[in-house]
């Protein structure tokens, strides 16, 4: 087993990336402040890709910092990619539990991913990734993994569970 880890910024953050080297052999790494980047070889075929843990920044202000670091990470490799994690921010109203509209973070979410070619990988088994565990919860869709078109080409089947 490999692994690489980004540690929490007090009681929030963390990431933690981990991979079966009998199964895909790390080829580089690279560290963010909100990401783990790592572009991987399957042992199996050859094929090379790169994967991106997230946690992303809950002020809005700071989220254009992860939005650079991704598109920095993309540029640097130029392979077929997957962006997992939190990225502590939706994308739609209906990601969230009495959203109302579109606000200027899930505008900048949605352009993120229209630069960079990318596309979500259907939920299965609910509509929310995150609860707030209140006596009157509030709920989200902030965790999601997103990939290129060429990713999904060679792993065709993918849904999050």
């Amino acid at each position: 087993m490999g692994w690489l880890y980004l540690p929490s910024n007090g009681a929030s953050g963390g990431i933690l990336v981990m991979w079966d080297k009998r199964v895909v052999e790390k080829m580089e790494d690279c560290m963010g402040d909100h990401v783990v980047a790592c572009s991987f070889k399957n042992i199996r075929d050859g094929y090379q890709w790169a994967f991106a843990g997230v946690y992303g920044p809950n002020l809005d202000r700071s989220r254009r910092l992860l939005w650079d670091e991704l598109a920095g990470i993309n540029s640097l490799w130029d392979l077929p990619w997957c962006i997992g994690g939190d990225f502590n921010v939706t994308r739609f109203p209906s990601e969230r539990s009495g959203g109302s509209g579109f606000n200027s973070p899930m505008v900048d979410f949605s352009n993120f991913i229209s630069e960079q070619n990318l596309q979500g990988i259907p939920l299965a088994g609910g509509s929310f990734t995150w609860s707030s565990n209140q006596d009157l919860p509030s709920w989200s869709r902030i965790d999601k993994f997103l990939i290129s078109p060429e990713w999904k080409a060679h792993y065709p089947d993918l849904i999050q569970k």
